[in-house]
């Protein structure tokens, strides 16, 4: 038996309660889940020898000790059989180069008419330096061990109309309605993830292709009946968490880049 270490926020609840149903090549692997709202876990560390959590924060942090424990039902996870560590949650900050597209056209990405025009070459320079600026990971201390990230979903489809907080520039909005303009624009930061991901020693597990929209966003289906990391229901104005089906094809990728990491271990 394989034992794998889930690592995530909020994200991470739709392949928790996807894990029982797990596809067959994982059906030999084991896994622990420790799960805190982003706000909080970067307070969890490998604060002791083969030891994840945030034990060390017991007498000093009861409010995030006592919902580790609701969540986890503890405060710290042992790693000394660990195979490997998935890291689920972290952004992609793709809206870091919105106020780009609101002012200028991108051979290839948009065209705006009257707009300052900027080369594709030169677009994605700018993303991939945004890339680099906002590393997926934290330093790790734990084992030597296989590291995968499974980056946060993307928006549901439905947070271009109905969250205008989402993209406040009108116009780029309606572009985004109408057209593939951040379907193109993922690509370049994921392939920019990819890169980096080599120098930083992890494997970036990408989101599936089938649950993509016309837009690039999350299809509205997979947001349909989210649940919190404590199994309560998200609103349905919740554009940001996926449901389990979703987690259910998170896991089909995680089955398929894990083989090669796991074997021989």
């Amino acid at each position: 038996m394989t034992d794998i270490l889930f690592v995530g926020d909020s994200h991470l609840g739709s392949i928790r309660r996807a894990w029982d149903g797990r596809p067959e090549p994982l059906q030999d692997v084991s896994a622990k889940f420790f799960a805190l709202p982003a706000k909080h876990l970067s307070e969890a560390q490998c604060w002791k020898p083969n030891t994840f959590g945030v034990g060390h924060l017991a007498q000093t942090h009861e409010a995030i000790a006592t919902l580790s424990h609701k969540i986890n039902d503890t405060l710290d996870i042992a790693l000394d059989d660990i195979s490997a560590v998935i890291h689920v949650g972290p952004v992609v900050p793709v809206a870091k180069i919105f106020p780009v597209l609101s002012k200028y056209s991108v051979d290839g990405i948009q065209e705006v008419a009257g707009a300052a025009a900027m080369s594709n070459n030169a677009f994605r320079s700018f993303c991939r330096s945004i890339a680099e600026s906002n590393p997926l990971l934290p330093p790790w201390t734990g084992p030597d061990v296989p590291r995968l990230v499974v980056t946060r979903p993307r928006q549901s489809e439905d947070a271009i109309e109905l969250m205008p907080n989402f993209v406040k520039d009108e116009a780029l909005r309606e572009r985004f309605k109408t057209s593939s303009i951040l379907a193109a624009v993922y690509a370049i930061f994921d392939d920019a993830y990819e890169v980096l991901s080599s120098k930083d020693n992890y494997t970036l597990v990408r989101q599936s292709e089938e649950t993509f929209g016309v837009s690039g966003l999350t299809r509205s289906v997979f947001s349909v009946g989210s649940k919190g990391l404590l199994g309560d229901d998200h609103e349905e104005t919740d554009f940001f968490h996926m449901n389990v089906d979703y987690g259910k094809l998170v896991l089909d990728r995680l089955a398929e880049s894990l083989q090669q990491p796991l074997i021989g271990r």
